[in-house]
């Protein structure tokens, strides 16, 4: 049986970084997407992860990142405008089998007040 393509996003960060290393590892296909090219995204592709350079904040980079991934790790940076980034993100992977969500908890991150409430709002009670 074929492994699923996962798409990881945050991929030249600690978090995504890492989680590319256990994937690649299991033997995984790897599509890695990064905000820029640059020395982390090399060592990337030379461990056999697909890079795409793109942003969480253009619908196209997000189709075109997506294109061919059944499963996704996402990966965003906890700052303002997570919330949208996330938005865009499940809009666009409608063909996704699986989507796995990385953040810390609410106790940890900056006060960003909408954004905070919205994910305890929206928690399963």
């Amino acid at each position: 049986m074929q492994k699923p393509t996962i798409l990881v996003t945050g991929a030249n960060g600690k978090t995504g970084g890492a989680t590319i290393s256990q994937l690649l590892a299991k033997g995984y296909p790897v599509r890695a997407l990064v905000q820029r090219a640059d020395h982390r995204s090399e060592l990337l592709a030379k461990r056999g992860a697909k890079v795409v350079v793109g942003s969480l904040e253009d619908i196209t980079d997000l189709h075109t990142a997506m294109s061919g991934v059944q499963r996704a790790y996402f990966c965003p940076p906890l700052e303002p405008g997570t919330l949208r980034r996330a938005s865009l993100f499940a809009a666009t992977g409608g063909s996704l089998t699986g989507v796995t969500v990385s953040a810390a908890d609410a106790e940890s991150v900056p006060p960003f007040p909408s954004e905070i409430e919205y994910v305890k709002l929206s928690a399963p009670l």
